[in-house]
Protein backbone atom coordinates (compact mmCIF):
# COMPACT_ATOMS: atom_id res chain seq x y z
CA UNK A 1 0.00 0.00 0.00
CA UNK A 2 1.22 3.79 -0.51
CA UNK A 3 0.37 7.15 1.12
CA UNK A 4 0.58 10.43 -0.53
CA UNK A 5 3.43 12.87 1.30
CA UNK A 6 5.29 11.38 3.78
CA UNK A 7 3.60 8.52 4.05
CA UNK A 8 5.55 5.25 3.89
CA UNK A 9 5.21 2.89 1.16
CA UNK A 10 4.70 -0.98 1.87
CA UNK A 11 4.45 -3.72 0.11
CA UNK A 12 3.51 -7.73 0.74
CA UNK A 13 6.76 -8.99 -0.76
CA UNK A 14 8.54 -8.71 2.33
CA UNK A 15 10.35 -5.51 2.22
CA UNK A 16 10.19 -2.34 4.64
CA UNK A 17 10.72 0.99 3.48
CA UNK A 18 10.58 4.71 4.21
CA UNK A 19 9.31 7.68 3.71
CA UNK A 20 9.48 8.97 0.25
CA UNK A 21 11.05 12.13 1.27
CA UNK A 22 13.84 10.23 2.64
CA UNK A 23 14.62 7.94 -0.30
CA UNK A 24 16.02 11.04 -2.43
CA UNK A 25 14.85 9.12 -5.32
CA UNK A 26 11.67 9.20 -7.43
CA UNK A 27 11.38 5.54 -8.45
CA UNK A 28 11.22 2.48 -6.00
CA UNK A 29 10.28 -1.22 -7.18
CA UNK A 30 8.48 -4.25 -5.74
CA UNK A 31 9.57 -7.56 -6.76
CA UNK A 32 9.56 -7.00 -10.91
CA UNK A 33 7.03 -4.17 -10.69
CA UNK A 34 8.55 -1.02 -10.84
CA UNK A 35 6.52 2.47 -9.79
CA UNK A 36 7.93 6.44 -10.05
CA UNK A 37 5.98 9.68 -8.56
CA UNK A 38 4.59 12.06 -10.89
CA UNK A 39 5.74 15.57 -11.26
CA UNK A 40 3.27 16.53 -8.34
CA UNK A 41 4.51 13.70 -5.92
CA UNK A 42 0.70 13.26 -5.66
CA UNK A 43 0.11 9.82 -7.34
CA UNK A 44 2.07 6.43 -7.64
CA UNK A 45 2.48 5.54 -11.34
CA UNK A 46 2.73 1.82 -12.63
CA UNK A 47 6.21 1.82 -14.91
CA UNK A 48 7.89 -0.55 -16.58
CA UNK A 49 11.34 1.56 -16.23
CA UNK A 50 13.46 -0.67 -14.30
CA UNK A 51 14.62 0.63 -11.00
CA UNK A 52 17.60 2.00 -9.62
CA UNK A 53 16.93 1.71 -5.65
CA UNK A 54 16.59 -1.89 -4.40
CA UNK A 55 14.66 -2.52 -1.75
CA UNK A 56 15.84 -2.04 1.84
CA UNK A 57 15.63 -5.48 3.94
CA UNK A 58 13.49 -5.79 7.08
CA UNK A 59 15.84 -5.15 10.29
CA UNK A 60 12.97 -7.15 12.21
CA UNK A 61 14.18 -9.34 14.21
CA UNK A 62 12.14 -13.25 13.26
CA UNK A 63 11.18 -15.02 16.80
CA UNK A 64 11.21 -18.66 16.94
CA UNK A 65 8.44 -20.36 19.19
CA UNK A 66 9.17 -21.50 22.71
CA UNK A 67 12.41 -19.33 22.87
CA UNK A 68 12.23 -16.24 25.29
CA UNK A 69 12.83 -12.73 24.11
CA UNK A 70 13.60 -10.13 26.48
CA UNK A 71 12.47 -6.56 26.07
CA UNK A 72 13.51 -3.19 27.18
CA UNK A 73 12.04 -3.72 30.26
CA UNK A 74 15.16 -4.97 32.67
CA UNK A 75 13.05 -6.07 35.50
CA UNK A 76 11.37 -8.44 32.55
CA UNK A 77 11.77 -12.54 33.47
CA UNK A 78 13.83 -13.03 30.38
CA UNK A 79 15.92 -10.58 31.21
CA UNK A 80 16.13 -11.48 35.16
CA UNK A 81 16.84 -15.25 34.38
CA UNK A 82 19.82 -14.71 31.99
CA UNK A 83 21.44 -12.20 35.37
CA UNK A 84 21.11 -15.59 37.13
CA UNK A 85 18.11 -13.93 39.54
CA UNK A 86 15.50 -16.67 38.38
CA UNK A 87 15.52 -19.94 36.42
CA UNK A 88 14.55 -19.42 32.67
CA UNK A 89 11.06 -21.07 32.19
CA UNK A 90 11.90 -23.45 29.01
CA UNK A 91 8.30 -24.42 29.20
CA UNK A 92 7.12 -20.77 28.18
CA UNK A 93 7.03 -19.72 24.55
CA UNK A 94 5.76 -17.13 22.40
CA UNK A 95 2.45 -17.56 20.73
CA UNK A 96 2.34 -18.24 16.86
CA UNK A 97 2.08 -14.91 15.36
CA UNK A 98 -1.38 -15.57 13.45
CA UNK A 99 -2.98 -15.98 17.25
CA UNK A 100 -1.63 -12.91 18.14
CA UNK A 101 -3.38 -10.77 15.58
CA UNK A 102 -6.32 -8.75 15.70
CA UNK A 103 -9.75 -10.25 14.54
CA UNK A 104 -10.80 -9.68 11.08
CA UNK A 105 -12.80 -6.79 10.12
CA UNK A 106 -15.11 -9.33 8.71
CA UNK A 107 -15.97 -10.93 12.19
CA UNK A 108 -18.55 -8.43 13.80
CA UNK A 109 -19.53 -9.60 17.29
CA UNK A 110 -23.11 -10.54 17.25
CA UNK A 111 -25.41 -9.50 19.96
CA UNK A 112 -26.26 -11.27 22.86
CA UNK A 113 -29.47 -13.62 23.10
CA UNK A 114 -31.33 -15.16 24.89
CA UNK A 115 -31.66 -19.05 23.46
CA UNK A 116 -35.03 -20.21 24.39
CA UNK A 117 -35.11 -24.70 24.35
CA UNK A 118 -38.39 -26.21 24.24
CA UNK A 119 -38.77 -29.14 26.41
CA UNK A 120 -41.09 -31.57 24.66
CA UNK A 121 -43.08 -33.42 27.05
CA UNK A 122 -43.42 -37.00 27.25
CA UNK A 123 -45.49 -38.93 26.07
CA UNK A 124 -47.54 -40.38 29.21
CA UNK A 125 -47.86 -36.84 30.39
CA UNK A 126 -49.44 -35.79 26.86
CA UNK A 127 -51.59 -38.59 26.49
CA UNK A 128 -53.11 -37.73 30.61
CA UNK A 129 -53.48 -34.40 29.57
CA UNK A 130 -55.26 -34.82 26.45
CA UNK A 131 -57.12 -37.91 28.47
CA UNK A 132 -58.45 -34.79 31.05
CA UNK A 133 -59.32 -32.60 28.83
CA UNK A 134 -61.22 -33.97 25.82
CA UNK A 135 -63.05 -36.54 27.75
CA UNK A 136 -65.31 -35.06 29.27
CA UNK A 137 -65.01 -30.95 29.49
CA UNK A 138 -68.31 -29.05 30.38
CA UNK A 139 -69.16 -25.23 31.82
CA UNK A 140 -69.91 -24.97 35.33
CA UNK A 141 -71.42 -21.51 35.96
CA UNK A 142 -70.66 -17.64 35.35
CA UNK A 143 -69.77 -15.66 39.02
CA UNK A 144 -68.85 -12.24 39.76
CA UNK A 145 -66.57 -13.29 42.26
CA UNK A 146 -64.37 -16.45 43.21
CA UNK A 147 -66.24 -16.97 46.96
CA UNK A 148 -69.67 -17.49 44.23
CA UNK A 149 -68.12 -20.56 42.67
CA UNK A 150 -70.26 -23.86 43.37
CA UNK A 151 -67.35 -26.53 42.75
CA UNK A 152 -64.66 -25.41 45.62
CA UNK A 153 -62.48 -28.38 46.05
CA UNK A 154 -60.47 -28.43 42.67
CA UNK A 155 -57.24 -26.74 41.78
CA UNK A 156 -58.05 -23.38 39.15
CA UNK A 157 -55.99 -21.82 36.96
CA UNK A 158 -56.73 -18.58 35.10
CA UNK A 159 -56.46 -17.00 31.97
CA UNK A 160 -56.68 -13.67 31.63
CA UNK A 161 -55.62 -11.07 29.06
CA UNK A 162 -56.30 -7.77 26.76
CA UNK A 163 -59.95 -8.52 25.40
CA UNK A 164 -60.05 -10.29 22.24
CA UNK A 165 -56.41 -11.72 22.94
CA UNK A 166 -58.10 -15.36 21.83
CA UNK A 167 -59.19 -16.51 25.08
CA UNK A 168 -62.03 -18.12 24.59
CA UNK A 169 -60.55 -20.06 21.63
CA UNK A 170 -57.88 -20.98 23.43
CA UNK A 171 -59.84 -22.68 25.96
CA UNK A 172 -61.95 -24.41 23.42
CA UNK A 173 -58.69 -25.42 21.73
CA UNK A 174 -57.62 -27.04 25.42
CA UNK A 175 -61.13 -28.98 25.79
CA UNK A 176 -61.22 -30.24 21.62
CA UNK A 177 -64.16 -28.16 21.50
CA UNK A 178 -66.09 -25.21 19.03
CA UNK A 179 -68.47 -23.72 21.01
CA UNK A 180 -67.43 -24.87 25.51
CA UNK A 181 -66.91 -21.12 25.22
CA UNK A 182 -68.81 -18.74 23.58
CA UNK A 183 -66.18 -16.19 21.25
CA UNK A 184 -67.04 -12.98 19.82
CA UNK A 185 -65.68 -10.73 17.60
CA UNK A 186 -66.28 -7.52 19.92
CA UNK A 187 -64.31 -7.04 22.90
CA UNK A 188 -65.61 -7.25 26.35
CA UNK A 189 -67.75 -10.36 26.16
CA UNK A 190 -66.99 -11.87 29.12
CA UNK A 191 -67.54 -9.92 32.13
CA UNK A 192 -68.31 -12.78 34.97
CA UNK A 193 -65.53 -15.01 35.77
CA UNK A 194 -66.60 -18.07 33.87
CA UNK A 195 -65.38 -21.78 35.14
CA UNK A 196 -65.19 -24.95 33.50
CA UNK A 197 -64.31 -28.34 34.59
CA UNK A 198 -62.06 -31.07 33.06
CA UNK A 199 -62.62 -34.15 33.47
CA UNK A 200 -63.52 -33.05 37.67
CA UNK A 201 -59.52 -32.84 38.35
CA UNK A 202 -59.46 -29.11 37.66
CA UNK A 203 -60.93 -26.19 36.87
CA UNK A 204 -60.28 -23.45 34.07
CA UNK A 205 -61.48 -19.71 34.57
CA UNK A 206 -61.81 -17.29 31.86
CA UNK A 207 -61.67 -14.04 32.98
CA UNK A 208 -62.52 -10.47 31.81
CA UNK A 209 -60.43 -8.80 29.46
CA UNK A 210 -58.71 -5.67 30.70
CA UNK A 211 -59.81 -3.57 28.18
CA UNK A 212 -63.73 -2.72 27.82
CA UNK A 213 -64.07 -1.17 31.13
CA UNK A 214 -61.77 1.14 33.35
CA UNK A 215 -58.62 -0.46 34.80
CA UNK A 216 -59.92 -0.21 38.71
CA UNK A 217 -63.27 -1.33 37.91
CA UNK A 218 -61.48 -4.75 35.95
CA UNK A 219 -59.12 -4.71 39.38
CA UNK A 220 -62.09 -4.80 41.81
CA UNK A 221 -63.24 -8.20 40.93
CA UNK A 222 -59.69 -10.05 39.52
CA UNK A 223 -57.09 -8.87 42.11
CA UNK A 224 -59.69 -9.87 45.40
CA UNK A 225 -59.76 -13.23 42.98
CA UNK A 226 -55.83 -13.48 42.55
CA UNK A 227 -54.69 -12.26 45.85
CA UNK A 228 -57.26 -14.30 48.13
CA UNK A 229 -58.04 -17.50 46.71
CA UNK A 230 -56.34 -20.59 47.92
CA UNK A 231 -57.41 -22.82 45.06
CA UNK A 232 -55.51 -20.65 42.50
CA UNK A 233 -52.11 -22.57 40.88
CA UNK A 234 -51.28 -20.29 38.34
CA UNK A 235 -52.49 -17.29 35.69
CA UNK A 236 -51.61 -17.73 32.32
CA UNK A 237 -51.40 -13.81 31.07
CA UNK A 238 -52.38 -14.37 27.00
CA UNK A 239 -50.74 -12.11 24.74
CA UNK A 240 -51.36 -11.71 21.36
CA UNK A 241 -48.17 -11.88 19.26
CA UNK A 242 -48.28 -10.03 16.34
CA UNK A 243 -48.81 -6.90 19.22
CA UNK A 244 -46.33 -8.15 22.02
CA UNK A 245 -46.28 -6.30 25.36
CA UNK A 246 -48.86 -3.73 26.26
CA UNK A 247 -48.78 -0.74 28.84
CA UNK A 248 -51.90 -2.55 31.07
CA UNK A 249 -49.78 -5.75 30.90
CA UNK A 250 -46.79 -4.45 32.39
CA UNK A 251 -49.31 -3.23 34.55
CA UNK A 252 -50.80 -6.37 35.54
CA UNK A 253 -47.75 -8.34 35.46
CA UNK A 254 -46.11 -6.21 37.82
CA UNK A 255 -49.37 -5.95 40.39
CA UNK A 256 -48.60 -10.10 40.34
CA UNK A 257 -45.16 -9.57 41.46
CA UNK A 258 -46.02 -7.69 44.22
CA UNK A 259 -48.85 -9.86 45.26
CA UNK A 260 -46.32 -12.80 44.56
CA UNK A 261 -48.59 -14.68 42.55
CA UNK A 262 -47.22 -17.49 40.11
CA UNK A 263 -48.05 -16.81 36.48
CA UNK A 264 -46.75 -17.75 33.22
CA UNK A 265 -47.17 -15.93 29.63
CA UNK A 266 -48.58 -17.28 26.54
CA UNK A 267 -48.46 -16.06 23.08
CA UNK A 268 -51.42 -16.35 21.12
CA UNK A 269 -52.46 -16.13 17.21
CA UNK A 270 -48.82 -17.36 16.05
CA UNK A 271 -50.07 -19.09 13.08
CA UNK A 272 -50.26 -15.07 11.65
CA UNK A 273 -46.36 -14.57 12.05
CA UNK A 274 -43.33 -16.27 9.91
CA UNK A 275 -41.49 -19.05 11.94
CA UNK A 276 -38.10 -16.70 12.14
CA UNK A 277 -40.54 -13.20 13.39
CA UNK A 278 -41.88 -15.64 15.76
CA UNK A 279 -38.72 -17.03 17.28
CA UNK A 280 -37.32 -12.95 17.72
CA UNK A 281 -40.38 -11.95 19.45
CA UNK A 282 -40.14 -14.74 21.76
CA UNK A 283 -36.51 -14.67 22.61
CA UNK A 284 -37.42 -10.79 22.85
CA UNK A 285 -40.33 -11.48 25.33
CA UNK A 286 -37.85 -13.84 27.32
CA UNK A 287 -35.56 -11.56 27.52
CA UNK A 288 -37.40 -8.81 28.90
CA UNK A 289 -39.31 -11.44 31.12
CA UNK A 290 -36.28 -12.64 32.81
CA UNK A 291 -34.86 -9.09 34.16
CA UNK A 292 -37.97 -7.08 34.81
CA UNK A 293 -40.12 -9.75 36.45
CA UNK A 294 -39.95 -11.58 39.89
CA UNK A 295 -43.36 -14.48 39.74
CA UNK A 296 -42.99 -15.18 36.24
CA UNK A 297 -42.34 -18.88 35.33
CA UNK A 298 -39.58 -18.54 32.74
CA UNK A 299 -41.17 -20.97 29.91
CA UNK A 300 -43.15 -18.64 27.33
CA UNK A 301 -45.59 -20.94 25.60
CA UNK A 302 -46.63 -20.56 22.18
CA UNK A 303 -50.14 -21.73 20.82
CA UNK A 304 -52.32 -21.26 17.84
CA UNK A 305 -55.51 -22.24 18.69
CA UNK A 306 -57.08 -22.03 14.71
CA UNK A 307 -53.81 -25.03 13.83
CA UNK A 308 -53.52 -26.10 17.10
CA UNK A 309 -49.91 -25.44 17.21
CA UNK A 310 -48.57 -25.53 21.16
CA UNK A 311 -51.95 -27.26 23.08
CA UNK A 312 -50.08 -29.93 23.74
CA UNK A 313 -47.22 -28.61 25.81
CA UNK A 314 -50.37 -25.88 27.18
CA UNK A 315 -52.21 -28.46 28.66
CA UNK A 316 -48.82 -30.24 29.98
CA UNK A 317 -47.81 -26.62 31.85
CA UNK A 318 -51.68 -26.73 33.31
CA UNK A 319 -51.45 -30.27 34.56
CA UNK A 320 -47.67 -29.10 36.08
CA UNK A 321 -49.52 -25.79 37.93
CA UNK A 322 -51.98 -28.32 39.76
CA UNK A 323 -49.65 -30.86 40.40
CA UNK A 324 -51.08 -33.63 38.06
CA UNK A 325 -48.52 -36.20 36.83
CA UNK A 326 -48.80 -39.51 34.98
CA UNK A 327 -47.40 -41.51 37.93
Amino acid sequence: MWFVGRAVVTFRGGFASRPLCELGKSQFHSGKTSYALNSANQRIIKSNIKPDLKPIKSKTRRETPGKSYSSRNPHSPASTARKGGIPKDTNRGTQPANDMAPPSKKQKAEPIRVEFTEAKPGKKLADLSTAIFTKNPYFVQSAPRYTDFKIKTLPEVAFVGRSNVGKSSVINALANRNRLVKTSKSPGHTKLLNTFSMADRLMLVDMPGYGFRSWDEWGTMSMDYFRESTRLRRIFVLIEATHGFKDKDQDLMSLLDGMGVSYQVVLTKTDKLSKTALTQIRSDIEAELSQNTISCFPQVLPVSASKKLGVVELRCAILDACRINSQ
